[in-house]
């Protein structure tokens, strides 16, 4: 019959593999978020910067990642969910990746606490979002199981 598409049935409710990638997603974000701390003292050492000045990207991370979470919904809801999630992790990657290229103080601020930040919200509000579509009931129970994701990434 015209226009009558094969629908293939999975063996088990699919809002399971949501749950699975995003705690995943959730790991890897946040033990990636959180490494920086591990760096500290040798970007200390090799540039001369102290504590305060190092510690403030974390600070415009923390900022940017708060004020990019309303613009990540935004983003999503125009270019949709999984290009949002791309986009995520690629801006996180990056900029975890370029803070190793770092020279001066003004590109940590820029690849952790923009780049990076940016991406980190993308990879937290977005599998939320979604997760919480897949379980109307026992929504709460979903996104806390999904959340010790969190603290796996931080282990």
């Amino acid at each position: 019959m015209a226009g009558k598409m094969d629908v293939r049935r999975l063996p088990f409710y699919y809002g399971w593999v949501v749950f699975a990638v995003t705690f995943l997603i959730y790991a890897f974000m946040y033990g990636l978020r959180y490494s920086i701390g591990v760096f500290f003292t040798p970007i200390q050492q090799e540039f001369g910067w102290t504590t305060a000045t190092t510690a403030s990207a974390v600070t415009i991370f923390f900022w940017v990642y708060a004020l990019a979470a309303p613009i990540v919904g935004g983003l999503a809801a125009r270019i949709g969910v999984r290009k949002t999630v791309f986009l995520g992790g690629l801006l996180l990657g990056g900029g975890g990746a370029l803070v190793s290229q770092v020279q001066e103080l003004w590109q940590l601020y820029l690849f952790w606490g923009v780049v990076a930040a940016f991406g980190s919200a993308a990879l937290y509000v977005i599998p939320t979002m979604v997760l919480s579509r897949f379980f109307l009931r026992k929504r709460g129970r979903a996104v806390g199981w999904a959340s010790v994701g969190v603290s796996v990434g931080q282990a």
